[in-house]
């Protein structure tokens, strides 16, 4: 499957599920707001564009929260950085039913270790089975198949079929029409400071994450 038509599919399928649940589109990306917090759901090729990778993860944050900038965030903000809470969406479902357990979700930068934290991303490649990603075209297809089996692994990718990737994108999307907004109303301003002092590493953008989301808690206590 090329890009576009993956892309396209993965707009198609936004349409019929996270629109209906609330989420808009703006630019590509789908966000969702209420009188508490924001949802941004985003897509993010990952890998070098010849591998054909998409990541989905869903950002969080409070309303009222100044961002890094000192910024409130709008809905329909991308910058990645404007939120300090990612959660995989396939892990919506069972963290909300477990009562915000931190056995199956905790907080983690996303780009912790330099690669995408599977707490924080889905990455589904969308390629097909035949791609070569040998440098000898003489290759056989089990050879072929082997490689691109090995690179993907490094991605915390199993699946090459393309039609399973249909199948993994169409969940993800209804993993988020039907958990993201009930997980955002567990998702308490506590929390989100228990998640960022009990798991961040005191990097100075969670320092100013937690001393913005303190002072918010502060207001609502007094």
């Amino acid at each position: 499957m090329k890009a576009t038509e993956f892309n396209s599919l993965i707009k198609d399928l936004a349409n019929e599920y996270l629109k209906p649940a609330g989420f808009i589109m703006s630019k590509n990306n789908w966000f969702y707001s209420n009188y508490s917090y924001k949802l941004a759901f985003f897509s993010v090729s990952s890998g070098h564009p010849m591998m054909q990778i998409k990541a989905f993860t869903l950002g969080f944050v409070n309303n009222d929260i100044p961002n890094l900038d000192n910024k409130i965030v709008e809905i329909g903000d991308s910058n990645l950085w404007s939120y300090p809470i990612f959660i995989a969406p396939s892990l919506l479902k069972e963290h909300l039913t477990s009562g915000l357990s931190d056995d199956i979700w905790t907080y983690k930068h996303r780009f912790e270790d330099n690669c995408m934290q599977e707490k924080c991303f889905n990455s589904i490649y969308y390629g097909g089975a035949d791609k070569n990603t040998l440098a000898d075209k003489n290759a056989s297809k089990e050879e072929k198949k082997e490689s691109l089996k090995d690179m993907l692994q490094l991605y915390g990718i199993e699946d090459i079929e393309e039609t399973n990737a249909v199948e993994e994108l169409t969940q993800i999307i209804q993993n988020v029409a039907n958990y993201a907004i009930k997980w955002g109303n567990s998702m308490s301003l506590i929390e989100v400071v228990h998640q960022l002092e009990t798991y961040g590493k005191n990097r100075p953008f969670e320092q100013t994450w937690i001393e913005n989301y303190m002072i918010e808690t502060n207001k609502t206590n007094s």
